[in-house]
């Protein structure tokens, strides 16, 4: 075809034949491409969204490539003096134009993005994490914080944002295998504290609103509850190697048993909401006595067997009394309800090893057993079927060699595993070192300092 007959690829058509493309066309899309505020805009916004956005900017560049280098150089030569009128003749009547249309254009994005993550939803830190991008969700969510908090102040929103900052660390956490869970579960506690501190002000706001209080309420005992959660998972493997963190393992562990004690008054008369912060003060109780009896000298608790087995014997409690409440709403074959067996069954396991008693792994098979029998043809059965059975072939193991399990690692794979995670501990300090320098500059650059 000919010059003026070719598809462009501004059109996105393909073409039957050979294709004609002009150099000026050619570099306007390169430009929209290696634009940083282009690859900014689609880092951050969803994948369907992709084509539209980068449709858009190369129209944007086609209008203003002819031009793109003469604009540049007038916008730092132009005189203070008033700028002429602008005639069909005068080349700076041109450029005049055209920079206004650029500066429109830049100004129509900058008010699309703005839109954008005022109206973005809190919960699309599941899907980053689904994905493993935690640095863009993060990313995305703190920069939605900044214009929620710019536009509309201390909002229910503003609060959701934090939490699901919070979300995404505790989820991390859960999965990581570079030896950073508990600094993880640190940052997800101080996220999910500054949301705390949001819906305080909220709170405040709707006093006089009965049923907006309440709803309020609710969802603040969503973010204490994580909060005990992420203190409990920080407070799990001790005190901590030289993290900048201000908590010890005690010092956690007493303030998730004050946050959660409180979610519990929220919840009363709230069957399944209170079945879930019950089962999270036998967790507590789990992790202290874990705490206690593994950690050693890295733990700042100092308990006396009595008081560890007493720790295990009140998650007992905590969870068989779950186990009710959740039989009770949802029936005993609910993966809730399950949940909660293999929680009982965990705890008897976990005395039998620390305290060298068979009778206790034996109830912890017992009750493995009674988890299988209730379990449903499902996926998420399935995957717990098969951790139920590796722990029941642990158990037998155990009993077969005097509570005593085989060594089945090599001392060579112990030295691979420890420069590992040393490797991975490095680089997460030099990654944080790099975050606050960036926070900083950021906020030196604005002038001026949003709430964190």
């Amino acid at each position: 075809p000919s010059v003026d007959d070719a598809p462009k690829w501004s059109k996105f058509q393909d073409a039957t034949g050979e294709c004609f493309i002009n150099e000026e066309e050619q570099a306007a899309h390169l430009h929209a491409w290696r634009d940083p505020r282009t690859r900014s805009r689609l880092e951050t916004q969803p994948p369907e969204e992709f084509a539209e956005t980068t449709y858009e900017k190369i129209l944007e560049n086609l209008e203003n490539n002819a031009h793109l280098r003469t604009l540049k150089a007038a916008a730092h030569s132009l005189p203070a003096a008033p700028i002429q009128p602008e005639t069909p003749e005068s080349p700076q009547g041109n450029e005049t134009s055209a920079s206004s249309r650029l500066r429109e254009l830049e100004q129509a994005q900058a008010l699309k993005k703005k839109q954008e993550l005022l109206a973005l939803d809190p919960h699309v830190w599941k899907r980053y994490a689904l994905e493993s991008r935690y640095q863009q969700g993060e990313d995305l969510l703190v920069e939605a914080q900044r214009e929620e908090f710019g536009e509309r102040g201390s909002t229910r929103r503003l609060a959701e944002l934090k939490h699901a900052v919070a979300l995404l660390y505790d989820y991390r956490s859960n999965l990581d295998v570079t030896g950073q869970q508990q600094l993880l579960s640190y940052v997800s506690y101080k996220h999910a504290n500054d949301a705390l501190e949001v819906w305080n002000d909220v709170e405040e706001l709707v006093k006089e609103d009965r049923d907006a209080f309440q709803t309020v309420r609710t969802l603040k005992s969503e973010t204490m509850l994580l909060m005990g959660k992420s203190l409990c998972n920080f407070a799990l493997d001790g005190d901590g190697d030289n993290m900048g963190h201000d908590l010890t393992a005690r010092d956690a562990f007493e303030k998730a048993k004050g946050i959660l004690e409180e979610v519990e008054k929220i919840r009363l008369g709230q069957d399944a909401a209170l079945a879930e912060t019950v089962m999270a003060l036998g967790y507590l109780s789990y992790c202290q006595a874990g705490a206690a009896s593994n950690a050693g000298s890295r733990c700042s608790l100092d308990l006396s067997d009595e008081e560890i087995e007493s720790l295990y014997n009140s998650a007992l409690k905590y969870y068989k009394e779950a186990h009710l409440l959740y039989v009770k709403c949802y029936g005993r074959a609910h993966n809730d309800s399950i949940r909660m067996i293999c929680n009982i069954a965990l705890v008897h396991k976990a005395k039998g090893l620390v305290f060298h008693r068979l009778d206790e792994l034996e109830k912890a098979e017992i009750t493995y057993k009674e988890a299988l029998a209730c379990q449903a043809a499902d996926t998420d059965s399935e995957l717990r079927a098969k951790k139920i059975k590796m722990d029941m072939a642990e158990i037998e193991i155990l009993k077969q060699n005097g509570m005593v399990m085989p060594q089945i690692v090599s001392r060579e794979d112990e030295a691979i595993q420890k420069k590992r995670e040393e490797e991975a501990s490095a680089l997460m300090e030099e990654f944080l070192a790099a975050r606050r320098a960036e926070i900083q500059l950021h906020a030196n650059g604005r002038g001026s300092k949003a709430p964190s």
